[in-house]
């Protein structure tokens, strides 16, 4: 069984992933938020690697959970508790089919793209413009 999902979720973007004192501020969010917080793994910009190594320093704490945005490569190879799947990525099914235990969203737009995230079976949404 999975732990609930988180409440509040600290996502990062390209700026954030290359701050020298990311850890850092990791560990003061993961104090404040505790079990409540997840960190998001999220960089579109990032090669490979570089989302990898995010993930690797987000996943850290012991008490926040990770999700990974876009990349199932790399959830697959972090401590991972959900992945964030965007309008190109592979529907709710396939990554349900990598790991049963992860928390899927999908990020949608409108209220059609919302009905069909939740008819593909996402667990959260995250409304964008």
């Amino acid at each position: 069984m999975r732990a609930p999902l988180p409440r509040l979720h600290a996502i990062t973007d390209e700026r954030i992933a290359r701050r020298p004192d990311l850890r850092d501020i990791a560990r003061e969010l993961a104090i404040g938020g505790g079990s409540d917080l997840a960190f998001h793994a999220r960089g579109r910009e990032l090669s490979g690697r570089a989302h990898y190594d995010l993930g690797i320093q987000l996943s850290d704490s012991q008490t926040v959970r990770l999700f990974v945005n876009d990349r199932l490569d790399v959830a697959l190879a972090v401590p991972t508790a959900g992945v964030q799947l965007g309008r190109g990525s592979l529907p709710v099914s396939a990554a349900r089919a990598l790991n049963p235990l992860w928390w899927i969203g999908k990020s949608v737009h409108n209220l059609a793209e919302a009905e069909a995230a939740r008819t593909e079976g996402a667990d959260y949404l995250v409304v964008g413009p």
